[in-house]
């Protein structure tokens, strides 16, 4: 299927994650926090203040969402990088205020809504499963991060 605008033109809806280039999503609220998401789940949060003066939270835009099953051990992201295990099925959609990110792998459905709320200075993300085979399953979910220090340091930051 081809990547598009919805029936509503409220989102993007991209179909085919194995281009040349990311497709961004900027999620933002007005306390200075913001969110750049891709179609596979990576990006950069930062806070930036009414100075401009930014802080990176995240370096080099990890943000990624392992599953593992925990009989097999297998294990794959939900947005496919970095790991690139294939899956059966990769979809996202960019929308005013959210991203999702949906894949089917291995008998399960899962589904990473990623938004950053009206206040605060912190991204939201759901995640849901389903199980689709016949037999009772145990995934683990988990996201590594490597904060940045120079966010530590920035003194706009650390007044939060």
């Amino acid at each position: 299927m081809k990547n598009q605008f919805s029936a509503d033109y409220a989102s993007y809806e991209i179909f085919e994650p194995n281009r040349n280039r990311f497709w961004y999503n900027q999620l933002f609220n007005a306390d200075g926090y913001t969110a750049s998401v891709t179609n596979v789940g990576h990006g950069t949060s930062r806070y930036i203040d009414q100075t401009a003066t930014h802080a990176v939270l995240n370096e080099r835009e990890e943000r990624f969402l392992y599953l593992r099953d925990e009989e097999s051990k297998a294990c794959w992201s939900v947005g496919k990088f970095p790991l690139m295990e294939p899956v059966d099925r990769l979809f996202c959609e960019h929308s005013m205020g959210f991203s999702r990110i949906e894949t089917d792998n291995l008998g399960i459905e899962a589904a990473w809504t990623l938004f950053v709320p009206v206040h605060g200075y912190h991204e939201v993300w759901l995640l849901r499963l389903r199980n689709t085979t016949d037999r009772p399953r145990t995934i683990s979910a988990f996201s590594p991060m490597k904060s940045c220090p120079a966010a530590c340091a920035c003194a706009a930051f650390a007044a939060l």
